[in-house]
């Protein structure tokens, strides 16, 4: 029971090697297309989204790393002077 409501419960799963974010998306697609053609009264309610998480991860990760980069480059500029620094730079994604 949900709200008073008689309800079921639909637990959907993936790959551990499939991509998450795309999953969502497949999913957000048959929701868009089966909502409406549902019955009066009843509803689809979708909870625990960890894509969602997953894309805030990913999001933050990929922020961090670039201020990361950046602080990088320029202690190696500040310090060094500019042609090392530049081969410094170039070696980090070589290694």
């Amino acid at each position: 029971m949900k709200d008073g409501r008689a309800a079921i419960t639909m637990h959907l799963e993936r790959l551990t090697d499939s991509d998450a974010i795309k999953s969502a998306a497949v999913l957000q697609s048959w929701l868009d297309d089966t909502r409406p053609t549902l019955a009066k009264g009843v509803d689809i309610h979708v909870y625990q989204e960890i894509w969602i998480l997953l894309k805030h991860q990913l999001t933050m990760i990929f922020e961090n790393g670039f201020t990361g980069l950046i602080l990088v480059v320029l202690t190696l500029f500040l310090f060094l002077s500019g042609r090392v620094g530049w081969w410094v730079m170039v070696g980090f994604p070589v290694t």
